[in-house]
């Protein structure tokens, strides 16, 4: 991380955006697994996306994303973070702050894809307004992570809105094959051809290089 640049990276998310996954290789039996790699913080950062993105870009970077996350969870985060004084403290320090809001299963917390609609236009009206206020600019960005959900609203900060395919997951599949989508449901495909390992169906590192790549090629003109 290079905390002398004027850039600052946000993640939000849940194990995708950790990095869980990155840590497997091939025949790794799930006890070593479990006991070493699963929920590894150190590894995670290492072999996931959000590593190579920041050194890409050589920028700085706080992470919010935890594993086994909700969405209702993340943006309480980021309630408290936006009024913090660490926020103040990056407001003096930093041109331009920019975030990425991994959006997760809505079963997790009983959630429902109306209050999720309303919770994403609070936040891009809370985000454009706090704009006014700090010197920072502050740029925001939503990614579904392992289902493309079925929105009604198609706001211009949602990577991918008008795919019906958006999410990470079909990410890694169609890159492996632009038909998977025509050959079964994701996690299906990607167990099946080795994309994610095969006890949590995280993306192994090959896939978060790939991740990695989508979100560089999308955030360069924003830098």
């Amino acid at each position: 991380m290079n905390l002398n640049s004027e850039t600052i990276l946000l993640t939000f998310g849940d194990s995708w955006t950790v990095g869980d996954g990155g840590g497997y290789t091939k025949g790794m039996t799930k006890i070593r697994y479990d006991e070493l790699f699963k929920c590894n913080e150190d590894i995670c950062w290492e072999k996931g996306w959000r590593k190579k993105v920041i050194d890409h870009f050589d920028i700085d970077h706080i992470n919010f994303s935890t594993f086994h996350s909700t969405n209702t969870s993340q943006f309480q985060l980021g309630k408290e973070f936006f009024i913090s004084k660490r926020f103040q403290e990056l407001c003096k320090t930093k041109k331009k702050i920019i975030i990425l809001w991994g959006i997760t299963s809505l079963k997790r917390d009983n959630g429902n894809i109306k209050n999720l609609e309303v919770d994403i236009l609070h936040w891009n009206q809370y985000l454009k307004l706090l704009n006014k206020g700090v010197e920072p600019t502050i740029i925001n960005f939503w990614y579904d992570t392992f289902n493309s959900k079925d929105y009604g609203i198609k706001p211009s900060n949602f990577i991918g809105i008008k795919s019906n395919k958006r999410d990470l997951l079909s990410l890694i599949c169609l890159n492996f094959n632009k038909n998977s989508n025509e050959l079964g449901s994701g996690f299906e495909f990607a167990e099946h051809n080795k994309l994610v390992d095969p006890y949590t169906y995280h993306p192994r590192a090959e896939q978060h290089s790939v991740i990695a790549n989508y979100f560089i090629d999308y955030l360069k003109p924003h830098m």
